[in-house]
């Protein structure tokens, strides 16, 4: 950096990227929130098997698709082979009895072609994290379930859920400062992929 001033104005193009998401995204987001319902959702565990079944539909297509571009992602999320979890799905599934779930129908979803799509994809594939932790002790209250046995997809990265988020918030503002032109897309792709989680599970729940 040249000077002090130069890195306060970058910063403050990358800062201004999450408060835009989070307003042009609520409407989608509390649409899909209602849509899902998951505190009053899961009561058994045909359920529970039932919504992480219409989970792997949507995450499976949609990591394959960010899979491609795993390398260029990195650049700007170094751990970004640990944020996947289709696999944890799997192992979930495993354990409530459904052993082929690569079977299950999959959802349609947009095809991140963009650097700016896959970002925009992974800032509502990481909130939903967040929540995770809520829905993972209400599983375990409910089911008795637990991270090793049925309940690592919702689990996801516990104690070190919210550090995990920050990390993604600097790389995203990172992204976001240095191709302040892309911000646009960048939203645009977290609301497509909104819209396509609420059009999956209208169909699957």
């Amino acid at each position: 950096m040249d000077s002090g001033v130069e890195e306060k104005s970058t910063d403050a193009v990358g800062n201004a990227l999450l408060p835009r998401l989070r307003q042009d995204t609520h409407a989608s987001h509390l649409a899909l929130e209602s849509r899902i319902n998951l505190m009053d959702r899961v009561l058994t565990a045909g359920d529970y098997r039932k919504l992480l079944e219409a989970f792997y539909g949507l995450f499976s297509p949609i990591e394959a698709r960010i899979g491609h571009h795993q390398s260029e992602l990195a650049a700007w999320v170094p751990d970004i082979d640990n944020r996947m979890r289709t696999t944890a799905l799997t192992r979930d599934l495993h354990v409530l009895g459904n052993t082929s779930p690569q079977n299950l129908p999959i959802a349609p979803v947009p095809e991140y072609a963009s650097l700016a799509d896959q970002m925009g994809c992974l800032y509502v594939l990481e909130g939903s994290t967040l929540g995770g932790q809520v829905i993972s002790r209400q599983i375990h209250e409910t089911l008795g379930l637990t991270r090793g046995h049925g309940c690592e997809f919702f689990y996801g990265h516990g104690a070190a859920t919210g550090d995990m988020w920050q990390r993604f918030r600097k790389a995203i503002e990172a992204y976001a400062s240095a191709r302040p032109s892309e911000q646009s897309a960048l939203i645009h792709s977290a609301l497509r992929t909104f819209q396509a989680f609420d059009a999956w599970m209208s169909l699957r729940l």
